[in-house]
């Protein structure tokens, strides 16, 4: 049965491969990426549905959701793919690196997973 799926930093690398294989397992697929180009090619290659997301901002996650739904249907599967880090060491990060990593990955899965 098709479903429909938004997949979070899905305009390459891994979170492209993830978006590749559920089109090629028959859903339907939205491509949000903050890399909008990229992401308009990999839904064009699949022929699902790109929307601009920066998963920082709750504004752009409630808008990047209520447009895949408006163009595909309900979202029934969520890949929170989208995440950073940068390879120090630890005595060497401050609070705004802590700040940054906890905002990609952790606060923009909650973020996602609440819309």
């Amino acid at each position: 049965m098709s479903r429909v799926a938004l997949v979070t930093g899905s305009a390459r690398g891994i979170g492209r491969a993830i978006a590749l294989a559920l089109a090629a397992d028959g859903h339907r697929v939205t491509v949000a990426d903050i890399l909008d180009e990229e992401a308009q090619r990999t839904a064009a290659e699949i022929g699902g549905h790109a929307v601009h997301l920066d998963v920082t901002e709750t504004a752009q996650v409630q808008k990047a959701i209520a447009e895949a739904e408006k163009t595909l249907g309900p979202v029934e599967i969520l890949v929170n793919n989208a995440g950073w880090d940068e390879f120090r060491q630890f005595v060497d990060s401050d609070e705004a690196f802590w700040d940054r990593v906890i905002e990609l990955n952790f606060k923009a899965c909650l973020r996602t997973c609440r819309h």
